[in-house]
């Protein structure tokens, strides 16, 4: 365990659209290896899936004060934007001195929007693959460093009055040395609503996407690049989840999972 500000309270919005949750309930990736990251740096790390819980804000803001938490963050694609910003606020009000951490896809893009209009409630923005970048930022806040030096990020500098963004954050090039954090997930919460008493777990065998397709933004949110992992390590990711937390259902979250014939 780290010594001083330490616990970070990684939250789902609890944003919902109909389309998206008619299939099922399934856990955020995203903060399953963005924990692990956090874990193996010495942090101590909860994931609050407010979204699967079906829970309101009330609830979220009563989970806040329980977890007492130094460092608070959400993620946000477009539609998920206000109820991120309202999680963020709650955590603000609850306890003006957490530190609140904003990622996803809208945020990449727009950081400089956000944090011109909403930087009372977010001060950092993570742009891009978290597992290096957040990790990094926590500990040079804790030593009081330079954030500059932090690739990666956006926030709102209160002396000048503007937002400051660092350089890009390389992707991570070995996807297998990422340690997913799969114990800290409430694997009830999850299942494919057509397979009574399933339940649900999204795996990854590669990110980005190599196509330029005008009405999508992965190809930009990845850099325009594509990693592929070990088919190895994904079915021990397979068995590992089956016989450990039960899981009978699986999903594939690759943006361009038949890229190679062969290897799909």
């Amino acid at each position: 365990m780290r010594n001083g500000r330490n616990k970070v309270l990684l939250i789902t919005p609890p944003h919902h659209a109909g389309v998206v949750e008619a299939a099922g309930k399934w856990p955020a990736l995203t903060f399953v290896y963005l924990a692990g990251a956090l874990r193996e740096a010495g942090f101590v790390v909860e994931i609050y899936d407010s979204m699967a819980k079906d829970h309101t804000l009330a609830q979220v803001g009563r989970h806040i004060q329980r977890s007492q938490p130094d460092y608070i963050g959400t993620t946000a694609y477009t539609a998920a934007l206000p109820c991120a910003l309202e999680v963020l606020g709650l955590a603000k009000a609850i306890e003006p001195r957490v530190v609140t951490l904003l990622g996803g896809i809208h945020p990449k893009f727009c950081y400089r929007e956000i944090l011109e209009n909403h930087h009372d409630v977010v001060d950092f923005i993570v742009r891009g693959e978290g597992e290096a970048t957040l990790p990094e930022l926590l500990i040079c806040l804790e030593k009081k460093g330079d954030l500059s030096r932090v690739s990666g990020i956006a926030f709102f500098d209160p002396i000048g009055g503007e937002v400051l963004a660092t350089e890009e954050r390389q992707l991570v090039e070995d996807l297998d040395s990422l340690v997913p954090a799969w114990d800290l997930l409430d694997w009830q919460d999850y299942k494919l609503f057509v397979v009574p008493g399933s339940r649900l777990g999204p795996i990854f065998t590669s990110r980005g996407c190599t196509n330029t397709c005008s009405f999508c933004s992965q190809h930009k949110f990845w850099d325009g690049k594509r990693r592929e992992r070990q088919m190895v390590r994904v079915i021990e990711d397979v068995q590992h989840l089956h016989h450990r937390y039960g899981v009978d259902n699986f999903f594939l979250t690759d943006e361009y999972p038949t890229y190679n014939r062969d290897r799909w």
